[in-house]
């Protein structure tokens, strides 16, 4: 699939070695999904600058059809940051509505370019003044900061490791003298 996207005379030609990967595998199935459906399957490719590069032209081609299958590709990201795209989706439907672009930044930004001008929001306090430039409609943005420290997942009810008590040294062992010297004394 990567040797698709990529161009096969690049990097997946007969006597070129296969893309290298330092991970792979499937995700694990959500309950709503139906099982007709295929899993996702999760990448990381050791290569940084090939991965850019397939990202690059995955975006350009906006349908990728492999074996007659759509193929949509991803980047793996953290759950505070979904859970951060998701509280502002009301802002990002509103913009797809009017047609204006945006994109996502790293770790975590929504910017547009509009009129030669920069909007960015990266904290909840951007989220005003952002709708306003764009004079978009008025709707509820929930606080994301908060999302994160308080996961959806319940945590482990494992017991926690303890530490066991140091070993003491053998002093004062029955059937060990460390009184006397054992070493022989230079005369």
């Amino acid at each position: 699939m990567f040797c698709t996207v990529h161009g096969a005379e690049n990097y997946c030609g007969p006597n070129d070695t296969a893309i290298t990967f330092d991970r792979a595998h499937r995700a694990a199935r959500p309950r709503n999904l139906p099982p007709d459906r295929p899993r996702d399957l999760i990448c990381r490719i050791h290569n940084f600058p090939l991965k850019e590069e397939i990202f690059c032209k995955t975006r350009q081609n906006k349908e990728l059809t492999i074996d007659g299958q759509l193929v949509t590709v991803f980047q793996d990201l953290a759950p505070s940051t979904l859970q951060a795209r998701q509280a502002l989706r009301p802002i990002t439907q509103a913009l797809l509505e009017r047609q204006i672009k945006f994109r996502w930044n790293f770790p975590f930004a929504l910017t547009v370019n509009l009129q030669n001008k920069t909007h960015t929001i990266s904290s909840p306090e951007d989220v005003p003044e952002f709708k306003r430039a764009l004079k978009l409609p008025p709707s509820e943005v929930e606080d994301w900061t908060g999302l994160a420290a308080n996961p959806t997942r319940q945590p482990s009810q494992k017991p926690k490791w303890q530490r066991s008590p140091r070993k003491r040294h053998r002093q004062n062992h029955p059937g060990i003298d460390t009184s006397a010297s054992t070493r022989d004394e230079p005369a």
